[in-house]
């Protein structure tokens, strides 16, 4: 990937903030540059924070939190026509599927995990605890969250379970039973069951896992690398610079690993 291009996932959600899709390349005061997609592209709400494809792969979801009103946007992944658009309360981060036609989304200031219908464009509600900044779905169907204000990781169930983790988590990633939590405000990553913390570099945004389980991905966004971490020993083994020619301002705050073990990573 050439450092000098941003995405172009990122590239095509973030054209709703310019009004338009991109016919040319445009370049930024930073010396980075805007290019025009290779396909399709769709226009967004106000600032989209994450996107999941579904399980059939028919369908994206995205949420939107900007300056807008909240909401979840599905779009159709033969063209990127959107298919649906629910109005939210409140969202934050990056959403999940728990089937082809249900949507988890992390509430924010609403408290709570919103299960969406697709279908019907139906939102039912979960509380969860003080400002719900991720959320996951384990194996055996059980609903995680986190609680940014009260620096915990939440089973979600009529008799929910809390879990402490560092200041501020932010992200969640599944290794088999194994479930590890981005802390944003103390640059450690939680390990349930129970483990001392993980160091990483500054501000750990985001969390990808390795296919065959071996290495967790920690995309530290104010530190411009992603670390590499060993599952087995829980120690850093390496990191990846994604950092800008001069100073710091690359922000990767995405990860996804591709079925043939390639790590992808959008940068802010």
């Amino acid at each position: 990937m050439n450092r000098r291009l941003i995405p172009i996932v990122v590239l095509v959600l973030s054209c709703g903030a310019l009004g338009a899709v991109a016919t040319r390349t445009i370049w930024l005061p930073t010396d980075w540059s805007l290019s025009p997609p290779n396909g399709a592209a769709s226009i967004t709400g106000t600032m989209p924070q994450g996107l999941a494809l579904s399980p059939d792969t028919s369908k994206i979801a995205v949420v939107e939190s900007g300056v807008n009103p909240p909401a979840l946007r599905i779009l159709d992944t033969r063209d990127l026509h959107p298919l649906l658009v629910v109005a939210l309360k409140d969202a934050f981060g990056t959403p999940v599927w728990t089937d082809n036609r249900h949507v988890l989304v992390p509430g924010a200031t609403t408290d709570a995990v919103l299960f969406v219908d697709v279908a019907s464009g139906g939102v039912q509600t979960q509380h969860a605890g003080s400002y719900i900044s991720a959320v996951a779905r384990t194996g055996d169907g059980a609903i995680l969250a986190t609680s940014d204000l009260d620096n915990q990781l939440i089973r979600v169930g009529s008799t929910p379970e809390s879990f402490t983790t560092g200041a501020h988590p932010a992200a969640i990633a599944l290794a088999g039973a194994r479930v590890y939590v981005a802390n944003r405000g103390e640059s450690t990553v939680s390990k349930f069951p129970g483990a001392a913390p993980i160091a990483v570099d500054l501000h750990p945004a985001a969390l990808a896992i390795s296919n065959d389980g071996s290495r967790l991905y920690v995309a530290c966004s104010d530190a411009d690398v992603i670390d590499v971490v060993d599952t087995k020993t829980d120690a850093g083994i390496s990191r990846i610079d994604v950092g800008v020619q001069q100073g710091h301002g690359a922000s990767p705050n995405a990860l996804a690993v591709a079925s043939d073990g390639t790590l992808y990573a959008s940068l802010g």
